[in-house]
Parts: structure tokens; sequence; C-alpha cells
């Protein structure tokens, strides 16, 4: 086996504070050349600090924060120890004790914490921290500066795709690409026609040179993922922080990365992958640690560390079959429509939110003029056509007529026919690229059909046009990775649970005790109680997703819109929403979901839409026995 001695980056008793809490708590770790390392455990464990920790992009506490050190890249490599020979320590533990972390696994090494670990550290003949770092604290050819880090370290994460979608830089695919040469958003200067060199070849592999041209703002969120992938490996960094990177990606697109990131690894790049599924990481990764509240608790292979955490792990409440949700979301009730983007339902109270124009961050609920008197939840329980009707008119819930779409002047979805009737839960198909977000988008009101285009939900009589938009917001509800990237205020968790009352993004209104008794009962039921003073912008990716969900059903929606739903969430809260899911469709609520994974979807769907190219290729009752894969093919 070989041995490997060159450490790029150390972590010594890491400590980190986010927003007053502990995220990370004396974390030993160091990272050899070639000893690829998976991150693993629960939502909120503290791997997205660790990954940008490493990368110098999160600093240690002023105070007992302990120390970071990385290689310099232009340093010749190599480990001079105390006693000034050559020796090889893997990743190490919270006590200290390191073990090899090469592309094979260590014959006997246990996934169990403290005497697991240290009979595993000793059964490789692991050496201690100070073998590797002396006493001084000073190594040669490594420093303490986090622009070191960067120097030596590209990663690709969620948060990094979020920034993206927030600022909304009109930069093509080719100079998003091209600023990870330099480490900047867009090239800021001219690359070299041997860096240059590297793009052609590079975006050939993953199978994304279509999107060179490509504005940015108009990607989907797999098609941004790759390409965020693509401006990582460009630099052929010496280490790759990923993740979660296979989030939003499909099937072949999957199937590229993790081929191209097992290359990179051949070639010389360590690779550093934090993730939930076991077919998101690169084979070459069999290794890992697993992480729990700031600490790391076991290590070893990576998909025993996976089983553990499937098997230990709680899940939050969830509901069942047998349990109804929530009293107040009855569903039961009469709507009108209104052509263009539809419907109204019953008249609103004084005070409705203008969502054109969100609640400044520093404004409190209920010091808007016309807030609402009185309890109750604007009738929402008139959502949906009454059970005796059936065929016809009576029975569609949404109709999507020749609807056209375009973003950022680009057509995204072309005349595209589609309706979904009472009963009915869908999932839409396609690629990445296919146009599967837009058309949600479409369907929640955030995106319009061009001129001969319509949406229509319910139909009955026609309202008035302004009027149904809200009316639209009020019943139809969206989870989606933009949603979550572009939520514009950092407000607290409970605040933005309450958000989803009205489908608004900031809060306008004191919510009446049964508006608050709704969203307190989905923050518990998605296990994120104890998040409620927590502002969002502080949680993890899985956190914040099912902050999201909680906003979604506390507006009691008749129509559920979900884009890859169970992105960033782990194995135990993914089974619980999934669970949640699968009796809310036994209670009035219609589902509409985008997925790449054919485990994310519920048994309870019946029909499934196929997009390729923002065209409709199939649309019709879906049978996963017969129907050749989650996108008539594909498998996840």
């Amino acid at each position: 086996m070989k041995q490997l001695t060159i450490p790029l980056v150390v972590a010594h008793r890491l400590r980190v504070t986010l927003g007053g809490r502990t995220a990370l708590d004396g974390v030993d770790l160091v990272v050899h050349e070639g000893a690829h390392l998976a991150v693993l455990g629960p939502n909120g464990a503290g791997k997205s600090t660790l990954l940008r920790a490493l990368r110098g992009q999160m600093q240690p506490d002023m105070r007992h924060g302990g120390r970071l050190l990385w290689r310099a890249t232009s340093a010749p490599d190599g480990v001079v120890p105390v006693s000034g020979q050559r020796r090889h320590a893997g990743p190490t533990d919270q006590t200290g004790r390191a073990g090899h972390g090469g592309a094979h696994p260590t014959p006997g090494l246990s996934s169990q914490t403290d005497a697991g670990t240290s009979a595993w550290a000793d059964s490789i003949h692991g050496v201690s921290w100070q073998d590797t770092i002396p006493a001084s604290g000073h190594v040669h050819g490594m420093d303490d500066a986090p622009l070191t880090g960067r120097a030596l370290a590209a990663l690709v994460s969620a948060a990094q795709q979020e920034q993206h979608v927030r600022r909304g830089w009109n930069i093509t695919g080719e100079e998003l690409v091209l600023g990870g040469l330099f480490d900047t958003p867009m090239p800021y200067e001219e690359p070299t026609p041997e860096q240059h060199a590297r793009l052609a070849p590079l975006m050939a592999r993953l199978d994304a040179h279509d999107l060179m041209h490509t504005a940015v703002p108009s990607l989907s969120q797999g098609q941004l993922r790759l390409l965020l992938v693509a401006r990582a490996l460009i630099r052929a960094p010496r280490l790759l922080l990923l993740d979660e990177v296979c989030d939003g990606l499909d099937a072949m697109a999957r199937a590229r990365v993790l081929y191209a990131l097992t290359q990179a690894a051949d070639m010389g790049t360590t690779l550093v992958v934090a993730a939930h599924r076991a077919v998101d990481l690169p084979e070459c990764v069999v290794d890992g640690i697993r992480l729990h509240a700031g600490r790391i608790v076991a290590r070893g292979p990576a998909t025993s560390l996976l089983a553990s955490e499937e098997t230990h792990a709680t899940p939050p409440p969830g509901i069942d079959a047998g349990t109804p949700p929530h009293p107040d979301t009855d569903t039961d009730t009469n709507t009108e429509e209104c052509s263009g983007q539809s419907v109204e339902t019953s008249p609103r109270k004084v005070g409705t939110p203008d969502t054109a124009h969100p609640a400044p961050p520093d404004r409190h609920a209920g010091t808007r003029p016309g807030a609402r008197q009185g309890g109750g939840h604007d009738d929402r329980s008139d959502v949906l056509p009454d059970e005796e009707h059936d065929g016809g008119q009576d029975d569609i819930l949404v109709q999507v007529s020749n609807a056209t779409v375009f973003v950022e002047r680009t057509p995204v979805l072309h005349n595209v026919d589609w309706t979904i009737r009472r009963g009915e839960q869908w999932l839409v198909a396609g690629p990445n690229g296919a146009g599967k977000s837009t058309l949600l988008r479409l369907l929640a009101g955030e995106e319009f059909a061009a001129a001969g285009g319509d949406v229509r939900l319910m139909p009955r009589t026609c309202g008035e046009a302004a009027r149904g938009l809200m009316a639209l917001r009020r019943h139809v509800s969206i989870v989606s990775d933009r949603l979550q990237a572009t939520y514009a205020y950092d407000v607290s968790v409970e605040d933005c649970v309450l958000s989803g009352v009205e489908g608004t993004i900031g809060l306008y209104e004191q919510p009446s005790p049964e508006e608050h008794d709704r969203a307190m009962y989905w923050m518990d039921i998605l296990g994120i109680t104890h998040l409620a003073g927590r502002h969002i912008r502080s949680l993890s990716t899985g956190q914040a997703r099912r902050v999201f969900l909680a906003r979604a059903l506390t507006g009691s929606p008749v129509l559920l819109l979900l884009d890859e739903p169970c992105s960033g969430l782990d194995d135990a809260n993914r089974h619980a929403l999934l669970q949640t899911l699968g009796a809310l469709t036994r209670h009035g609520v219609h589902l509409v979901l985008v997925t790449h994974h054919e485990a994310d979807i519920i048994p309870e769907t019946t029909h499934r839409l196929q997009l390729e190219a923002g065209r409709v290729v199939h649309a019709g009752p879906w049978d996963p026995r017969n129907d050749g894969g989650i996108a008539g093919g594909e498998r996840a």
C-alpha cells in the first residue's frame, strides 16, 4: 500500500462560532495528498462549515479557536516531523490520533467512536498530532494564511451556487468557468493561451460545451451546478472540496461529474466530499469521518458510516397515513378563475401585502397599516371543488394552454399544454435544462406565459387578473433552490415560515393565533422548532430546505410545487418528508414533483410529464414498472 506523506491541510482543535452558536468544536484533522475523504453527518452537523474552513473561507475563533495550516503551493513536498524522519499521518480524530486515508479501506477500520477509533489508528501505526506538527507549531512549507488555503483548494457548494443566483451576474457560462482560474466570479484578466486551452476539453468531458455561450441567469440549477464543477476543475487544484456536489444533477450529468472527479483524482487532486447518499461519492472516496454537533464522532469506511447514520438517526415526527394534517388545512371549497395567470377566491381582507415590494428587513410584523383583524386564515379552506363533482371542467385543477415562457429573452418553454385534474399527483421529469423548474415557477405565478398562452387555476367564472395573481400565490406554494437562494431577507426561521401564510417575501402582518399555531405545527412535524430564533442565512442547506418546506405547508396550499425537495436533506429527514408528502396527498393536497432520484418519488404519484428542450413529449398516467425509469430511460 502506498504511503502518503504530504499534508495539505492541518486543523488542530479547530473551533468556529457562527451567530453565537458553535459550528465546529475541537476538530483535529490532517488531510494528506491522495487521501480522499468523505465528510458525513446529519443536517446541521457542521460539514459545510468544515469545508469552508479547510479552504480558508471560515476563520477559527479568536480565542481558543485552534489552528489551521495549509501547504503553500510553491513549497517542496514532504513533512519533516519532530524526529526528522518522514512519517505518514492520515486524517486524525478528536483525540489527535491519525490513520491512513488512502484509496483503499484499511482492514479492521472501525466506524465506532473512542475505543474503536483508537483501535483503527493503532492498527495502521498512526502517529499523533505531535509527530506531525512540532511543538513550535512551525512546519516547513506550511503557513496559516487563509489566502494560502484559497490558492491550494477549490470549493463547489450550494452556498456558492446561491450567491450566483442571488447576484444574477449577466455573464456567460464560459466567463463563469474561466473565473475559476483566478478564483474570481468572472475573469478580470485575460487568460493565457495555455489556460484558455484547458476549457474546451474540460467542457467536452462534462458534455457542457453548449452552455459556454449561455447567459448564467437563464441556466437551470443543474446546468449551473455543472458549470461550477467545471469552474473548480479548470484550475487543477491540489485539494478539491465538494459540498453535496451532485444535488440537482440528472443521472447522466451525475455520472459525467463523478467520472471527471475520478479522473482529477488520478491526476493528483485530493477530494474531500460532503454527501448524504453513497451514490454521490466518487469511487476513489472510500474513507470518511462523521460529524455531529460540530465534532468528529466516528470514522471508517464511508459506506459503513452512511449505513450507521441511517440506522441511528432520529427522524423528525412527520405525519403518517392515519394522521390528518393540521385541522386548519381543510382543502374543500369554492374557487373562481381568472384567465392569464388566474384565479380569485374568497374576498381578501384589508391589508393585502404587495408582493412586488417586500417588507423591509427592519419592519416588524404588525406595523403595516390595515393589518388583518381578528383570527382566521382568509377562508383558505375554500380551495378545492366539491368532492361530489366528477368529470368535465369541474375536475380540472390547473390548465396550461399554449404556454411559452422566456427567461432572460431566451425561450425556455415552448407551447406547453397540460391539464392537472383532481386526485392526480404529478412527476415532472426530464434532463437538466429541459424547463422543469421554469414550468413550476409558471404554475406559482413567478414566471408569465408569453402572449397567446394561458394558465388557469380551477376554472369557474373569470375574476380580476391582478387579484387573481394574489389568489394564485395564496393557494399554490413552491419549494425550490431558487426561492431558497433569492429569499430577500435574513429573517428568523419563525418569520420565514409565517410568511408562507400569504406567500410573501417578508412578514407583513401580525399573524393570527391560528396562523401561528399552524406554523408551529409544521415546524414541529419537520423537526425545526429548535431553530425558530435562528436567522435563515445561518442555517445549513438541509436545515434551510426544511424551513422552506414548512413555509410552503403553512400556506395550506391546494397545489404544492416541489422542485428537488430532498436536496440537501439527510436520510432521516428525507424519509420523514416523503412520508409526510404521501399523507398530504390523502388529505386533498395535490403535488407536482421534480426530482432526479427515483427513491424520492412517493408511491402516491399517478402521472408523469416528460419535458425535453422545453417541450412536452409525454403527459399521462405513470407506471414505474413499465415507464422506463424516472426520465423515460434515465435511471437515478
